[in-house]
């Protein structure tokens, strides 16, 4: 059995439909969920979201949940619940082999048919940020984006929970998520995702996708390139693989010119061959009605506070407040 699942916040959720749509594109018998991190709004018709089955995340999914909203700021708290929902799914669906997170500012654009395979030996797939050295040339990105917010992007992540050492995996993530899911990055956090540096390190059975076509995103653009858009809707990269899950990271729906809110090294002027990824995703979005939804305010009482920060930190990653600024838009 398999299932795909996406977290997010009332606001969020344009991108959440989208995203699983996408899925069921290229595997319509895939079980798909959103978990909503938030409290129901009157003003949302949430049957929009069908066939994925929503379910609204609670103590019965993560025990003690309101003494976490109490502690992390609403990205924290979205990356926070993650390893429980896991484990939620695991206890609902014990004969589920295959298990992918997804952003749900992701798209996929192949079948998954890869992870599939990977899945019958290995236990948890993970990406890196990027494969290859970034010039050193005062643009961003830069190669101390993994040194600080990690090695891999959490924002796709593949397992199968079947074996015991993924159950060891799940117990030893969900206890760093209760206590450390916080944006410091002074003291060496990055909500959950700081935390897979280990992972390779401390589990069995973990394999690094490499793959070019997966989590495609602003952070490794300076290794791969779209070079067609074939007839029958896939899309080819420079190292002659297919597209499978691009990462739409940084980019801002106010504001679709431009390609990145934080990073400055491509624009859609010096890297054309993204124009047309980026303006049909827009057209997706405006189908799921992002406009509506992203003015809807989380109504869970989270922490707003900004956790103090060093001056080096500041100078390193003057994104991190916009980043901040845009999960908690409201």
């Amino acid at each position: 059995m398999i299932i795909s699942f996406t977290i997010c916040s009332n606001n969020f959720l344009a991108q959440a439909k989208t995203v699983l749509q996408s899925v069921l594109r290229h595997h319509p018998d895939m079980k798909t969920f959103i978990f909503l991190v938030d409290e129901k709004d009157p003003a949302i018709e949430y049957d929009f979201f069908l066939p994925a089955e929503l379910v609204l995340v609670d103590e019965k999914i993560v025990p003690g949940f309101m003494e976490l909203v109490q502690q992390y700021t609403v990205m924290e708290l979205n990356s926070a619940v993650r390893p429980f929902i896991i484990g939620y799914l695991n206890g609902l669906y014990p004969a589920c082999d295959k298990l992918y997170y997804l952003d749900p500012d992701m798209y996929v654009y192949d079948r998954l048919d890869r992870l599939d395979q990977l899945l019958e030996t290995e236990a948890i797939i993970i990406t890196p940020h990027f494969l290859q050295p970034i010039p050193i040339d005062g643009l961003r990105p830069f190669e101390n984006l993994a040194l600080n917010f990690g090695t891999y992007n959490l924002g796709f992540l593949a397992m199968n929970p079947t074996t015991e050492n993924f159950r060891n995996f799940l117990s030893w993530w969900s206890e760093r998520t209760r206590q450390f899911c916080h944006i410091d990055l002074a003291n060496g956090y990055f909500t959950d995702q700081i935390w897979f540096n280990l992972v390779p390190l401390f589990f069995k059975k973990v394999h690094t996708l490499t793959h070019p076509g997966y989590n495609m995103a602003i952070w490794n653009l300076h290794e791969r390139q779209i070079i067609a858009y074939e007839k029958d809707g896939r899309i080819l990269l420079n190292t002659g693989d297919h597209l499978a899950i691009y990462h739409f990271s940084s980019w801002d729906y106010f504001n679709p010119g431009q390609l990145s809110r934080e990073h400055n090294r491509y624009s859609f002027e010096n890297r054309p061959d993204l124009q047309k990824l980026y303006t049909d995703y827009l057209g997706r979005l405006q189908e799921n009605r992002i406009s509506f939804y992203s003015k809807i305010p989380c109504r869970l009482p989270y922490n707003k506070k900004i956790v103090p920060r060093s001056r080096m930190q500041k100078i390193l990653l003057p994104g991190v407040d916009l980043l901040r600024k845009v999960w908690e838009k409201i």
